[in-house]
């Protein structure tokens, strides 16, 4: 077991705090000037974590930080990664035209396209019962957590409607398991110093559980769409090769109902009162973005022969 804080594999260890408590990340230069990536963190079991290793060399060439090394240290389970020089993507959008913007949602979109071709992840702890039985139960316990708690905000009842309505959305399309990253986003995507993309976090280095799921659930960073509309429009356009299929729309308003109600219950719960005005701000600002008219499209949306840019 390798203690990488006193051995002499790198010259300098350099935190990287951002991300999970329960997880150590490094910047790690060797006596060469090489820099890498480690990320450690405690498993329950070996197998769950070979199961995270064979994912990562399963995924497409060019899709993720190559994984140079895996094994144990005395922070338990480690990976060692290149680095990417580079910024997260969502760091750059203050300094790319429009333009620029919908040509990297269309390079997300690629990338994301390849990751869903792969095989899932099925750990020894994964659910037994199906993704909709699964999610819809998890969106009316969640409904009724929220009813109960003193946080009622005007417009809730249109969320509410989204997640009891769930039974019956899923029973409209049938849902495959596709290998999914569950939070794909700009934030786990870095962009180097030659434009090319990497997808980066993809979740706990134990796989005891499933990585696998609805496709649509990595859609659900287009709640920040509005921010950046360009980008996340052809994100949606680059996926899907045109506009979106309208049930699409309301896959996404159940799934984003679902974020931000279970992030407000689990504030409300925990009293953490300054995070749940944030997260009741950041629902009303999504909900001014969908029309009346019952079609879930939001306002920033462009489509495909509507772009103005």
């Amino acid at each position: 077991m390798i203690d990488f804080s006193t051995s002499n594999r790198f010259v300098d260890m350099s935190p990287i705090l951002i991300g999970a408590s329960n997880t150590k990340k490094y910047k790690c230069v060797d006596s060469s000037g090489q820099s890498f990536f480690l990320k450690a963190e405690e498993v329950k079991n070996p197998q769950s974590f070979q199961l995270f290793c064979d994912m990562i060399n399963g995924l497409p060439p060019f899709i993720a930080p190559q994984l140079i090394e895996h094994g144990f240290c005395n922070e338990g389970a480690y990976v060692l990664h290149e680095w990417i020089d580079g910024d997260i993507l969502q760091n750059t959008f203050a300094n790319m035209g429009k333009n620029v913007q919908y040509k990297f949602g269309l390079l997300a979109a690629d990338i994301l396209k390849k990751i869903h071709r792969c095989k899932p992840i099925i750990g020894k702890d994964a659910h037994k019962d199906s993704w909709g039985d699964r999610y819809s139960n998890i969106a009316i316990r969640t409904a009724y957590d929220f009813i109960s708690s003193p946080n009622r905000f005007y417009g809730d009842n249109k969320y509410l409607i989204w997640l009891k309505n769930s039974k019956k959305l899923f029973k409209e399309r049938n849902v495959s398991d596709v290998f999914c990253h569950f939070d794909f986003s700009p934030r786990n995507i870095m962009v180097n110093n030659d434009g090319e993309l990497r997808v980066v976090d993809f979740g706990s280095l134990d796989k005891s559980r499933r990585q696998g799921g609805d496709p649509y659930i990595d859609f659900k960073c287009i709640r920040h769409g509005v921010e950046h509309p360009h980008f996340y429009s052809g994100f949606i356009n680059g996926y899907f090769g045109t506009s979106p299929p309208p049930i699409f729309w309301r896959f996404i308003s159940l799934y984003i109902s679902l974020i931000i109600f279970k992030a407000l219950n689990t504030s409300v719960k925990s009293k953490k009162w300054s995070s749940v005005k944030l997260r009741v701000d950041r629902a009303k600002r999504y909900l001014m973005t969908i029309p009346e008219d019952n079609s879930f499209i939001p306002t920033w949306y462009i489509p495909p022969l509507s772009q103005e840019l």
